[in-house]
């Protein structure tokens, strides 16, 4: 009784996940150009800032495929989740292959990262072009740095931070860490309605900093470090707390190493300093005993145990004497 009726209530979204496989499916038979009359110009500037081969319209191939980085750049989320999870659904190329700069498979996350897909679009990519997300960008920025640009969710920052732990504090090309991005840009590009703001921000600090202690004291290539570039951005104050919270944590464990070194220096030092004593004392001591008897001490010292020696006779053997000339001649 209760499947039938769940299969009742799912029997809807079954038909309608149908129907969009269908259109998708017409729609690439008859080299269907998707609309972008709805994209604004804002929308299509960050197109080209971030996606090289957006070329002007002169230069595209007159019959361009449908592709994951069009339904990207579109934020088609339920399109693409869809068609990667549908097993009967075509698949779809990452790109054109024939047009410059085109998205590879080793940078289709980092895409995904700058369009703010959620995390489901993140880990289906993740889990097709695992290489994306250890694979650096032209300008040295990974998944996690592109995403701690353009104010991902927590729950993508964490997905990217326990993915590729080992490139968290890494500096792209220009220097800057995700903790610089965060501190940069987050509070301009966030833009979901699953979090706070300044709540989602405190979130990533803590987890950057956790994985990365180190990048939020470190400066970039225009000597600026994190917490300069949050208060550029007018973050909020509890945010600006937490990052100073995260330098003082890092300048004292700093301190501790710095403590821990120089106590090891010192010690591997004195204990020198006692080895070349004793030898020092050693061949003075040497050079009197020499000096006075013109023997070693050790030779002294067996010199004068064989002066106190006593020759005492044997019990039970008497001593010969000579024979007289008498004796021998008789």
């Amino acid at each position: 009784m209760l499947n039938s009726v769940a299969g009742e209530e799912c029997e809807p979204i079954a038909q309608l996940l149908r129907q969009k496989i269908q259109s998708y499916r017409s729609e690439l038979h008859n080299h269907h150009q998707p609309t972008t009359d709805s994209i604004s110009p804002a929308r299509r500037r960050a197109v080209l800032e971030t996606r090289p081969m957006a070329l002007p319209k002169q230069q595209q191939s007159k019959n361009p495929h449908f592709t994951l980085a069009v339904l990207i750049s579109q934020r088609k989320w339920s399109t693409i989740d869809a068609l990667l999870t549908t097993p009967d659904a075509p698949r779809l190329p990452v790109d054109e292959p024939g047009i410059d700069n085109a998205v590879t498979p080793d940078i289709v996350v980092h895409f995904a990262a700058r369009f703010q897909a959620p995390l489901r679009i993140i880990s289906l990519l993740s889990g097709l072009y695992p290489g994306s997300l250890t694979s650096p960008d032209m300008a040295g920025r990974y998944p996690i740095h592109v995403a701690a640009k353009w104010g991902a969710t927590p729950d993508v920052i964490r997905f990217l931070v326990e993915a590729g732990p080992s490139v968290v504090g890494v500096p792209d090309s220009a220097g800057k860490t995700p903790m610089h991005y965060v501190g940069e840009s987050y509070v301009a590009h966030y833009n979901s309605d699953l979090y706070n703001r300044s709540e989602a921000m405190m979130h990533v600090v803590r987890m950057l900093k956790t994985s990365a202690p180190a990048s939020v004291n470190l400066e970039d290539g225009e000597g600026m470090n994190a917490i300069e570039y949050a208060l550029d951005s007018d973050a909020d104050i509890r945010v600006i707390k937490v990052m100073q919270r995260a330098c003082r944590d890092d300048w004292r464990e700093r301190q501790l190493v710095r403590h821990a070194a120089e106590s090891a220096a010192a010690g591997r030092r004195r204990h020198d300093d006692l080895v070349e004593e004793m030898h020092v004392m050693a061949d003075r001591l040497q050079r009197e005993t020499t000096g006075r008897g013109g023997s070693s001490p050790r030779a002294g010292a067996k010199k004068r145990a064989a002066s106190r020696r006593v020759n005492l006779p044997l019990h039970g053997v008497r001593a010969e004497r000579p024979a007289s000339q008498t004796a021998r001649t008789a």
